[in-house]
């Protein structure tokens, strides 16, 4: 499976709110008692013990995973649709009808009379499974898709059904629910209490009985098309995520009203079925938490990541009565055509069983790009488990921001964790905490180690992290930003002045000329400009240099979008081509990206990127990666964890976008141009000459995107006049954008 990566870069200038839970019961308005507190210790029932008996599991806990069965290996679509006291039932479809099957051991039983729901030559999908009071199962079956008409076209059917079937799946009974117009899977549906169905709808529930009849509703304010779960005592509530709490729907049914504030924020908003000591559990961040109603308390059990699990990767999830947790985890084939379906066991084990150092790596807003990166470390580290600290816990709804202050104020203290992931920050406080002496330089530690070294590394890259001509933090892949022209029309430079820009425009020709596309306007141009940040701040001093007599030529190439011809819009490399166009705007993400620019246009190239002052208007957007905490305990092993993300192996590998291993990018990207690029006929540019083009733009990449708002204010207080530009209104729109 080709990775995800996700590089976030937000302002959080927010001050901390308290993380709060609680409950109230009133035969009135429903309210929320907060402060009630959330545990880090997790509790689970004594071995042998009663129900009610329970003992604290203190001390530090590394956490196992236990690969227990391989359920399902193909290409159908495999459904989890409930665990229950007989075992785990799901569905698959071959691509001619579902059929559901009962993993009770470790061999699949199939429900040999059951047959989904049909309608209009449609066959049915199972999206929701129960048992219910006298031991049926309890079916909503989707029927989607479209059926031919006489005449050539389609019509698209979507329709719901409830079915009661036996345990051998044997029809009982089957009703078409008309008024149901759509079923999230994961929580769009629950058994409530009397054997009704329960339906999440926008801004309440509808109850249906087994007749398709809707027997009542119930409004909630808030409240999404999801979110619905059964308790643990059998009763149903449903979570509304803009207030972050639940309500329990059974109560409300019975004229009376209870409402639970949640600690931190539910991810994907779905709940689970509780056990033990609690009555549901959900996600927070990458930690697991389990929620007593009658403790009004939330304990987190595990973190997902520190158990090796990425949690968009589990379909479904069951917490056992010994604290223990079952779940079933997806493992994707790389082109997406097959999987692997396991069912994984999650168990704590305590921490002297293992007898690797632990390192901690704290997040604000953790992301694909960690998750891996821990768990393949933690996979191939014979000296150190690096366990992550989700700092996203400390946010609540309204407040995202209070992550990052948390963070700050622990860096500055000195007590955060050993390894920053530092994706999230802004360059500004990037910088406020190198220059502060909080991150330790990283040069050092790669002049003396032994597997990656500073010549390793792309130097455009390391250049565009410094700091005061130190290295603070490191990068895991990144892209670039460029606009390529014809050689013959914008020069051989990879760069382009305001001057030089306006040489090139007399160059037009054809019947409809243009310097950018068609598709562009002036705010397009306007983004890319602002979007290099540090061309008016220096982070350095923190101080503006913004330059109104520089801004004001950036605008005036940003009007150049607005003189275009009334023509339809075509592609941008046939219009570059043909000397009808100047530039085409390309976000390099792979080699692939110019082999092609190159197959379509098939004359040599210049990655020109915007005219800028002096340099290269070619933009470099960095993926951010970790610093070492400069007092932090252990730094040879958070060194350890940094430098095994640099190798060449495995950014070769792993890498989504361009790798900052130097030897990594020109293997991949050599081996991409050969592949992509396909010579114009009658062209005599080569696949070198376009490798050659490539390496030539990396190398000219030099200034930084980051994404700072506060920008447009900048502008807007530097920027005071109208500006006399050349294209319509521009200037007086551009007020009204600023604002």
């Amino acid at each position: 499976m080709k990775r995800k990566s996700i590089s976030m870069i937000a302002l959080l200038l927010a001050l901390l709110m308290l993380i709060s839970a609680g409950c109230g019961k009133k035969t009135e308005e429903p309210q929320i008692i907060n402060d009630v507190p959330v545990s880090d210790v997790p509790v689970v029932p004594v071995e042998g013990g009663d129900e009610d008996e329970y003992e604290i599991l203190s001390g530090d806990f590394f956490y196992s995973l236990i690969y227990d069965t391989v359920l399902y290996e193909g290409s159908e679509t495999f459904h989890v649709l409930r665990y229950t006291d007989d075992g785990l039932y799901a569905s698959i479809d071959d691509g001619e009808s579902a059929k559901i099957c009962l993993f009770s051991g470790t061999e699949p039983t199939y429900l040999a009379e059951y047959s989904p729901a049909t309608e209009n030559g449609i066959s049915g999908t199972p999206v929701f499974l129960d048992i219910d009071s006298n031991n049926r199962l309890v079916l909503l079956e989707n029927v989607e898709g479209y059926s031919a008409n006489s005449d050539g076209t389609y019509t698209y059917h979507s329709s719901y059904y409830v079915r009661t079937v036996a345990e051998d799946g044997t029809m009982l009974t089957s009703s078409r629910l008309d008024g149901v117009g759509s079923v999230n899977m994961r929580g769009g549906a629950v058994l409530g209490s009397g054997d009704t169905i329960v339906i999440a709808v926008k801004n309440g529930c509808e109850f249906y009985d087994y007749s398709g009849k809707k027997v009542s509703e119930q409004k909630i304010d808030g409240m999404g098309e999801d979110g619905l779960v059964r308790l643990k005592d059998g009763r149903v509530a449903a979570y509304v995520a803009d207030a972050n709490k639940i309500v329990v729907i059974d109560a409300l049914a019975e004229g009376k009203t209870e409402e639970y504030s949640i600690p931190g924020v539910v991810y994907g908003g779905e709940l689970i079925r509780g056990a033990g000591f609690y009555d549901f559990c959900y996600t927070c961040g990458t930690d697991f938490y389990g929620y007593s109603i009658s403790e009004k308390k939330a304990d987190k059990l595990f973190n997902w990541i520190n158990s090796g699990i990425v949690y968009d990767e589990l379909q479904a999830i069951k917490l056992k009565d010994d604290g223990t947790v079952t779940a079933v985890k997806y493992d994707w084939s790389y082109f997406y055509d097959s999987c692997t379906v396991n069912k994984v066991d999650i168990r704590r084990i305590a921490a002297e069983t293992d007898t690797r150092t632990k390192l901690t790596i704290a997040a604000t807003d953790p992301d694909y790009s960690l998750w891996y990166n821990i768990i393949d470390f933690n996979s191939i580290d014979p000296n150190f488990k690096i366990e992550l600290i989700d700092y996203s816990v400390y946010n609540s709804s309204g407040n995202t921001a209070a992550a990052a202050e948390t963070l700050l104020n622990d860096i500055k203290a000195g007590t955060a964790a050993d390894v920053i992931y530092v994706a999230q920050f802004s360059e500004g406080q990037i910088n406020e905490l190198s220059a502060a002496g909080a991150f330790e330089d990283l040069y050092p530690w790669l002049e003396k180690d032994e597997l990656v070294s500073k010549d390793d590394l792309v130097p455009s890259v390391l250049k565009a992290c410094e700091f005061d001509g130190k290295l603070y933090y490191t990068a895991s892949d990144f892209s670039v930003l460029t606009y390529v022209g014809l050689s013959a029309m914008v020069g051989n430079e990879n760069r382009i002045s305001f001057v030089g820009l306006n040489d090139a425009r007399k160059k037009l020709g054809g019947a409809n000329p243009s310097v950018f596309s068609l598709n562009y306007n002036q705010f397009d141009i306007l983004n890319d400009y602002l979007a290099c940040v540090p061309d008016y701040v220096d982070f350095f001093s923190a101080e503006p240099t913004f330059k109104g007599d520089t801004f004001l030529s950036r605008l005036s190439v940003s009007a150049l979008a607005g003189l275009k011809p009334p023509a339809t819009p075509a592609d941008d490399f046939e219009r570059v081509n043909a000397g009808q166009q100047l530039l085409a705007r390309i976000v390099v993400n792979n080699a692939s990206e110019i082999a092609s620019a190159y197959s379509q246009i098939g004359k040599p190239l210049s990655c020109v990127g915007l005219p800028v002052e002096e340099g290269s208007g070619n933009m470099l957007d960095i993926s951010k990666g970790y610093a070492i905490n400069a007092k932090g305990e252990n730094k040879d092993g958070a060194w350890e964890f940094i430098r095994t993300f640099l190798t060449e192996d495995y950014q070769a590998a792993n890498s989504s976008r361009l790798p900052v291993n130097k030897a990594a990018l020109e293997a991949n990207s050599k081996a991409l141009i050969d592949y992509y690029y396909t010579p114009k006929a009658g062209s005599t540019v080569t696949a070198d000459d376009v490798y050659a083009s490539f390496m030539k733009l990396i190398d000219s990449a030099e200034r930084v995107m980051t994404d700072d708002e506060s920008i447009r204010a900048l502008a807007k207080e530097n920027v005071s006049f109208v500006p006399n530009v050349t294209a319509g209104n521009f200037g007086a729109a551009l007020l009204e954008y600023l604002n």
